[in-house]
C-alpha cells in the first residue's frame, strides 16, 4: 500500500503532515512501526552516522557484490516513505533515479537543505524526521 493511500486511510494528506516542508511535520502514527523503524531494521541505522552517499555510491560486500544492507539501501527506503511515486528499486545502487528522488526531496525542503543530490547529514536528518512520522503499517 502506498504512503499516500495509508495517509488517506487515516484521514490525512501529505500536505497536512508535511506543511510547507518536513520541518512542519507532526506525528501521523498512533502506534506501531514507522517507516524509520522499518528502514533502520532492514538496512541499518546510517541516517545518524554522518556518512555521505551520492551518485555512484553502492553498498558492496567484501566480494564486490551489491550487499543487501547499507546506507544507500536505507536512503532509498527513507525516500520511499517520502513519496513512493519515485518507484525506486531499493537495490543499494545510487543511480540516476535515486539522485532524482534525493534532488526532489531537497528541492521541496530547499529552505533548510542544500539541493545537490547528495545525502549528507542534513538530508539524512530530514529523511529520518519525515519517515518517523509515516506509519509503515
Amino acid at each position: 500500500m502506498r504512503a499516500r493511500t495509508r495517509l488517506a486511510a487515516l484521514g490525512l494528506s501529505l500536505t497536512s503532515i508535511v506543511g510547507v516542508g518536513v520541518g512542519a511535520a507532526t506525528a501521523a502514527h498512533a502506534s506501531g512501526m514507522t517507516y524509520l523503524d522499518y528502514c533502520r531494521g532492514m538496512y541499518g541505522q546510517y541516517d545518524d552516522s554522518g556518512q555521505t552517499v551520492g551518485k555512484g555510491s553502492e553498498d558492496l560486500n567484501a566480494f564486490g557484490n551489491v550487499d543487501n544492507y547499507g546506507p544507500v539501501h536505507e536512503a532509498q527506503c527513507l525516500l520511499d516513505a517520502y513519496d513512493n511515486a519515485y518507484y525506486l528499486s531499493i537495490d543499494g545502487i545510487y543511480g540516476q533515479h535515486t539522485w532524482n528522488a534525493v534532488w526532489n526531496f531537497q528541492s521541496v525542503n530547499s529552505n533548510e537543505l542544500s539541493v545537490d543530490g547528495v545525502v549528507g547529514p542534513q538530508t539524512w536528518a530530514y529523511l529520518a524526521m519525515y519517515a518517523s512520522n509515516v506509519s509503515y503499517n
